[in-house]
This record gives C-alpha cells, sequence and structure tokens, in this order.
C-alpha cells in the first residue's frame, strides 16, 4: 500500500499551521515540526479526512487531543489510525 502525502495548497498551508501550533504549545520540539506536518497529512489523506480549520481553530484541550492522538496511533506503514481512535476534528 502507498501512503498519499499529496495535499491542495489550502491544506498544506492548514497543516503547516496546526504543526506549528502544536510545536508553539510544546507538544513537540521544534525539530519535529516536519514529523507533525506528516503524521497530520497522513492521517487526513489515509484514514480520515479532517476538517483542518476546526482543528486549526480548536480549544486547546480538543487541540491536543486530535493531534497527540494521530501522533500516538497513526500506523506509519500504513497511514491508518489504529486502537479505534477517531479525531474530534473527523470531517
Amino acid at each position: 500500500m502507498t501512503i498519499n502525502f499529496k495535499t491542495t495548497d489550502e491544506e498544506f498551508e492548514l497543516i503547516e499551521k496546526i504543526a506549528q501550533r502544536a510545536v508553539d504549545l510544546g507538544l513537540y520540539e521544534p525539530e519535529e515540526h516536519e514529523d507533525v506536518l506528516m503524521d497530520i497529512t497522513v492521517a487526513h489523506n489515509n484514514a480520515r479526512k479532517l476538517d483542518l480549520q476546526r482543528l486549526l481553530d480548536a480549544d486547546q484541550f480538543n487541540f491536543l487531543h486530535d493531534v497527540s492522538g494521530i501522533a500516538r496511533y497513526l500506523n506509519r506503514e500504513t497511514g491508518k489510525l489504529t486502537n479505534f481512535f477517531v479525531p474530534r476534528f473527523a470531517a
């Protein structure tokens, strides 16, 4: 199975802002920015479409739930979410 990393320009811009917010909140170190970017992209394209704007605008608690849950439950070989994790901002 090939993991899809393709995004529209609008999706990429939102994912970039989500990754930066995760770093700014201290969930990740600055050097992990690309890891967050890839995790969100993979989850959005291969597991469950995300409402990226709502995720970006979410309160801190729900934002952290989704971003950390994706990081924890994303199978990086298949691009699928495991353990029945469903992001709160799934589209």
